[in-house]
Order: structure tokens, then C-alpha cells, then sequence
């Protein structure tokens, strides 16, 4: 499986009422952030060990590098991140826009990859 599958699975789930508006927000983060890792691994050398439970790590490395394509991506991977809490724990929130809301998310991982692609 790749990292990208995520992000297509949630493009396709999104449109399935609230619970997959909100599912497809988690399966874009966790596409972002799958990818986030790869590059961090293949461009900076770290080992994927090291990244071990946290989900802070990739943006702190892509804020490192100074790379304005890195600096957008870690962003939106923080965004990302946000929306996912949300979207998973704290579902007695009204959501009046859900499916706008779902597909911002999987927009948001789309450019996302787009701009660790250029790092990469």
C-alpha cells in the first residue's frame, strides 16, 4: 500500500453524509502524513524507527529545512493534524458544512503532497 492511497480512498469517502466527511478528513491526514515520512526518511536520512508514535516529528523536520515548499507542507500537515482531532474525537461538535469540511481536507493533503514532491 502506498501513502497515497489514503488520500484517494478519502476522496472517494467524503461524499458518504457526515461519518465520511469525517472519515475521509482522518484518511487525508494519515495520507499526508505516510508521505510526510517518506520524504523526511529518504531526503533527511532519518529512520523511520525514529519517528516512532509521534505525529509532531514530521512537521518539526519539514520546519527545519528553510524550504518554502517544506515550511507549506509542514502547514498544512499541522492543519491537517487539527482537522483529524477534530474530526475523529469530538464528534458531538456540529459540523454544519460537512462535506465542504471533508473536502478541504483531502485538498489540503493533495497540495500537501504536491509540495513534498518538489522537496523530494
Amino acid at each position: 500500500m502506498k501513502s497515497e492511497d489514503f488520500i484517494t480512498t478519502a476522496s472517494q469517502i467524503v461524499g458518504f453524509g457526515e461519518a465520511g466527511s469525517r472519515s475521509a478528513t482522518s484518511r487525508a491526514y494519515y495520507g499526508a502524513f505516510h508521505f510526510a515520512k517518506e520524504v523526511i526518511c529518504d531526503v533527511a536520512g532519518i529512520e523511520p524507527a525514529r519517528f516512532g508514535r509521534s505525529h509532531k516529528l514530521p512537521i518539526y523536520c519539514l520546519n527545519k529545512t528553510g524550504d518554502d515548499n517544506a515550511l507549506e507542507a509542514a502547514y498544512l500537515l499541522g492543519n491537517l493534524q487539527s482537522r483529524r482531532i477534530k474530526a475523529d474525537y469530538k464528534i458531538k461538535e456540529p459540523n454544519p458544512n460537512k462535506l465542504a469540511y471533508g473536502q478541504y481536507s483531502v485538498e489540503q493533503a493533495l497540495e500537501c503532497q504536491r509540495c513534498l514532491e518538489v522537496v523530494s
